[in-house]
């Protein structure tokens, strides 16, 4: 009875992850789309590119599913090395805090 019941469960669970759609987008009906809030300034669209949401600020945690506001960069820093990227991907599994990078040339002499 219980090999019945396994081998149920483990066909249908194949037939349903064969059909679902996963994170895959559908198609944008904006006036769908929950108004965010936050100032317009911190805005940006969502994984699917339809809806405006809150972007995280300077300092905040970010990844795939927490993107920087425009213009913000989400960097890891690791020792004395920074690795950075502007734009991360739902399935990106970079993690960082947004913020700026910026270089300083000292002038010795």
């Amino acid at each position: 009875m219980s090999r019945i019941f396994l081998m149920v469960v483990v066909i249908l669970g194949m037939v349903f992850v064969d059909e679902s759609n996963g994170l895959s987008c559908v198609p944008c009906e904006q006036d769908k789309c929950a108004s965010p809030k936050c100032p317009v300034r911190q805005q940006i669209k969502d994984l699917c590119d339809c809806c405006d949401i809150c972007g995280q600020r300077i300092g905040k945690p970010c990844s795939g599913f927490n993107q920087c506001v425009n213009g913000l960069l989400c960097i890891k820093i690791d020792g004395n090395e920074a690795t950075s990227r502007l734009k991360l991907f739902w399935d990106d599994t970079f993690t960082g805090v947004c913020g700026i990078l910026s270089t300083q040339s000292r002038n010795r002499g």
